[in-house]
């Protein structure tokens, strides 16, 4: 299993700075995972490149239509949510599901109703809010239910070059040639492979990374990409 040390290694050899077997000092390898950390945290925001889904009951307090979803929000998730993408309410034996909404789009549709009340949740809407996204329910649910909350968050995020690259495959491949076009205006030496050959292999294993993903996740259209620059 590759650290993370092991790629920028290997970003190295390919910017021509380094021999294999070889590491650049101290200094350069923390810069380095600097931007490393940097372009990461960037690419897992994207819903087509992230494995971070998350499936969580939440309990709600009959009467209170507002609340805020995230490891200190007033519905406790595990991770902070980048985005809310679907729910699901539940309350005895009755169901109701939907995908989420904006808080416009929320307050259109309540605008005509008249105290109106229900042991199920009609509508949701979530903000862009970090690291708690507010989150509203209509109608105000008439007692406790189960609120089911599908979402995605950051994969893990590394913190030493020591921490180990285990995200599955295609990811090793990916991370090197994003970090390789990132440094390569400032490190690329004679010798380097070429800024073409690296952007095609990042885009290479970009592409193996979302089409599984959005396969997996019913994505029809083809999966938005990653910010090369």
């Amino acid at each position: 299993m590759s650290t993370w040390a092991n790629l920028i290694d290997q970003v190295f050899n390919q910017l021509g700075v380094t021999r294999p077997g070889e590491s650049v000092s101290s200094p350069i390898q923390a810069a380095a995972f600097l931007s490393a950390q940097q372009r990461w945290a960037l690419n897992c925001a994207e819903q087509s490149f992230t494995t971070a889904w998350y499936h969580q009951a939440f309990g709600l307090t009959g009467g209170v239509s507002a609340y805020t979803v995230g490891t200190g929000g007033s519905l406790t998730a595990t991770a902070n949510p980048i985005r809310i993408t679907a729910w699901r309410s539940i309350s005895g034996g009755f169901e109701s599901a939907g995908d989420v909404i904006s808080f416009e789009a929320l307050e259109a549709q309540a605008q005509n109703t008249h105290a109106e009340t229900s042991v199920l949740v009609k509508a949701m809407a979530a903000d862009g809010a970090y690291p708690n996204k507010n989150i509203r329910v209509f109608p105000p649910p008439s007692g406790s239910g189960t609120l089911i909350l599908d979402y995605y968050g950051l994969m893990t995020q590394p913190s030493a070059v020591s921490d180990a690259v285990n995200f599955g495959p295609g990811y090793e491949n990916f991370i090197v040639n994003d970090l390789a076009m990132e440094l390569y205006p400032q490190y690329a030496r004679q010798g380097a492979v070429s800024l073409q050959a690296i952007a095609a292999n990042r885009q290479n294993a970009l592409g193996v990374i979302t089409a599984l993903n959005a396969r997996i996740l019913g994505l029809q259209q083809a999966a938005p990409q990653p910010a090369a620059a």
